[in-house]
């Protein structure tokens, strides 16, 4: 159920694949898995670990469930990332399945948990 609140209107495809030069786009839909510094591992929904470098200049807003439109998304910063939240990472392809983050949407884990409880309480 986790997944059907995530996944907003924005498709997602997999990192380009082993083999083709860096710099090409990527996104990535999936779960954050570990977080260490301005580096994360996203462990998308296709199953593959993606490590994902953030800059300064890596825009992050953050989405409430249930919203499409990113006119509603409010900025965060990267320090408020935690583990079990929900992402699409889109960016430039770098070696061995990893992305550098130009613009990160984040669906928190806590506002997923919030809405299923209002939803269950709803039904």
């Amino acid at each position: 159920m986790v997944v059907a609140a995530a996944s907003v209107t924005l498709q997602a495809q997999t990192p380009a694949p082993q083999g083709q030069p860096g710099g090409a786009t990527a996104r990535s839909l999936g779960t954050v898995k570990s977080i260490n510094g301005q580096t994360l591992v996203l462990k998308s929904d296709s199953g593959q670990d993606v490590n994902v470098s953030l800059s300064d200049s890596t825009r992050i807003v953050r989405l409430a469930p249930g919203q499409n439109d990113l006119k509603s998304a409010t900025s965060m910063t990267a320090g408020e990332i935690q583990v079990g939240d929900r992402m699409l990472v889109r960016g430039q392809s770098g070696e061995n399945n990893a992305v550098i983050a130009t613009s990160i949407v984040v669906m928190k884990q806590s506002d997923v948990a919030q809405k299923q409880q209002h939803d269950r309480e709803d039904w």
